[in-house]
């Protein structure tokens, strides 16, 4: 394992609660097996943690074993930013809209993205205007772990 990824592993430990974590060596996902409503709450917790630090393939798994219970972790590639495409936008300039945008080349994360999203939603609003995001698009670049945004905008007329 590297000693990187190990020592993000101890955040997320830190992080989420005093549960005991452990990293999965197997390349196979654990197989799966029904959760409890709250080792779903803590996969979800654990989930949305590694996707903000660029792990968007993250797999985590909560067992039950004598000591307790066990978070194992594979917490895959890490993705940095590539490039941020607006489409349908008429009211505003792409580039009014990029203010505040994470920037190419930062670790990848999905809480600052949304918030980036949540922001233009806002302008919107505040310029008396409506707009949704009709849909959104990730393009990996896996050999060079750089996922690529596309967010297509719905204005209201």
């Amino acid at each position: 394992m590297n000693p990187r990824n190990s020592s993000w592993l101890w955040v997320l430990v830190l992080a989420m609660g005093t549960l005991l974590a452990s990293s999965a060596i197997s390349s196979e996902p654990p197989p799966a097996q029904a959760l409890s409503e709250e080792d779903n709450a803590v996969v979800a917790r654990f989930t949305q943690a590694c996707a903000d630090m660029g792990y968007l393939a993250a797999i985590v798994n909560v067992t039950q074993g004598d000591a307790g219970k066990t978070v194992d972790v594979q917490l895959g590639p890490q993705y940095r930013l590539g490039t941020i495409t607006i489409t349908g936008n008429r009211r505003f300039k792409t580039d009014q809209l990029l203010v505040g945008v994470p920037a190419s080349g930062d670790i990848y994360s999905v809480g600052r993205v949304k918030n980036w999203i949540d922001g233009i939603l806002k302008r919107y609003s505040d310029a008396g205007a409506t707009a949704t995001v009709e849909s959104t698009k990730l393009d990996f670049d896996d050999a060079n772990q750089v996922a690529s945004l596309t967010v297509n905008l719905k204005e209201a007329y």
